[in-house]
């Protein structure tokens, strides 16, 4: 059985993403008016003008395609053997026996996972979701530790 979490990300995030978002809609609509316009005059435009056109609309559709990925699938799953994190179409596995300890900052709301090797890994889900993570993570290995701290995390 899997256990999924959706990421939730920052305002900074979100208005970051709004930024991408009204900007490849501004090119795209701005590229579409040209080759519109290129159309309908019959002015033909040297091949780098064409180049650059297509450039320009593929670029703002690619770039709506990933917002949008990572908006709509950005999530922590959690299944038999290990926790997988997935950041739009980027991915990224962890064996959950590697897992020692989940730490809960209390000064500002958030888990960190801490792995044998001593490295860790910042959760982004909701606050109120903190305990059943926890709890699926224990589910697969009963040796992970819950500990709770008001500090800041060390880069």
């Amino acid at each position: 059985m899997k256990n999924k979490f959706k990421v939730k990300f920052g305002t900074v995030f979100y208005v970051l993403f709004a930024l991408i978002y009204v900007l490849a809609a501004v090119c795209l609509v701005w590229n579409a008016i040209k080759v519109i316009d290129y159309i309908k005059t019959g002015i033909s435009a040297s091949a780098y003008g064409y180049i650059s056109l297509g450039l320009s609309l593929l670029l703002s559709v690619i770039f709506i395609f990933l917002i949008t990925m990572v908006l709509t699938s950005s999530s922590y799953v959690i299944s038999d053997s290990k926790m997988t994190v997935s950041f739009g179409i980027l991915k990224e596995s962890f064996l959950i026996s590697d897992i020692v300890s989940v730490v809960k900052n209390v000064k500002r709301p958030s888990l960190s996972v801490l792995f044998q090797d001593g490295s860790g890994y910042k959760i982004m889900i909701d606050e109120k979701s903190f305990d059943d993570f926890y709890a699926a993570l224990v589910k697969y290995n009963k040796d992970i530790t819950f500990g709770e701290t008001d500090e800041e995390t060390k880069k």
